[in-house]
């Protein structure tokens, strides 16, 4: 293959990875990534859901034999529900009598919310309930969803638990209106909208975008190399340097460009 088809050849891949990576760029830009991480949020919380209430079934014995203070604690159990981020509560006569988890205050009391409401805030986050009840005992398990501090410092912060991988900055709201973004319960009942930030941040779904931008632009220097090359042969010097300017021209465009549309 002569220099000149391989040019060509160069030419034509140059123009096909800056169209792949304009269309990529758009891609980015849209709302993909936002619908992908929902339905995302919706399968892992569906999943968180599915283990919880098999939790709750599986203290329904236990439930039934009296305190849960004595053969749960300790069980693996408990230790499968904690380690998949879920709190249990005991209440006895609506007053608290056990919980496996001290990261946060939970209510003394009983309240009817934690058994009505699919999601409650306590503290210091909103949490996903369900609750079973023999008697005088009732048992809640709570899914952390959302950790919302009344300050934020360089160690703690506000944001969605981390295995829901939402970017920072996503709010969480009540309202089925706030956007289109809506998480949903095993069984289909609305919970909450995802609210994400207005600015778009960089985040793994850039790196497409990023890699057919630089495969282009090596390419491009690589043409543009070639015809200096060929320029200068043909004592051409003029055209030569013209050419050999573009280096800086186009990574500077290139880099400003994309920078700004972050």
């Amino acid at each position: 293959m002569d220099k000149r088809r391989i040019r060509y050849l160069l030419s034509y891949l140059t123009i096909f990875l800056m169209i792949a990576a304009f269309a990529a760029e758009l891609f980015f830009f849209s709302d993909f990534e936002y619908r992908f991480r929902t339905k995302r949020f919706n399968r892992i919380l569906a999943e968180k859901e599915r283990f919880l209430e098999q939790c709750l079934h599986d203290m329904k014995p236990i439930l039934a034999a009296g305190d849960l203070q004595g053969p749960l604690a300790g069980s693996d159990l408990l230790r499968q529900a904690v380690a998949k981020g879920v709190t249990i509560l005991e209440y006895l006569d609506d007053k608290l009598n056990y919980w496996s988890d001290n990261d946060f205050d939970v209510p003394l009391q009983f309240s009817d919310s934690l058994a009505v409401k699919p999601i409650v805030f306590l503290q210091n986050g909103w949490f996903i309930t369900r609750t079973i009840h023999a008697s005088n005992e009732k048992i809640v398990g709570l899914i952390r969803v959302h950790t919302d501090y009344e300050f934020e410092n360089d160690i703690i912060s506000d944001g969605f638990s981390r295995e829901f991988r939402i970017p920072s900055g996503t709010g969480l709201s009540l309202s089925e209106e706030a956007s289109p973004y809506h998480i949903s319960s095993s069984k289909g009942q609305f919970l909450f909208s995802l609210v994400f930030p207005e600015r778009k941040e960089a985040t793994s779904f850039i790196i497409l975008p990023l890699v057919l931008w630089s495969l282009m632009l090596a390419i491009l220097l690589v043409l543009i190399f070639s015809g200096s090359l060929f320029l200068y042969k043909q004592q051409k010097k003029a055209a030569f340097a013209a050419l050999l300017s573009l280096y800086p021209l186009l990574y500077l465009l290139l880099l400003l460009g994309f920078r700004n549309r972050l």
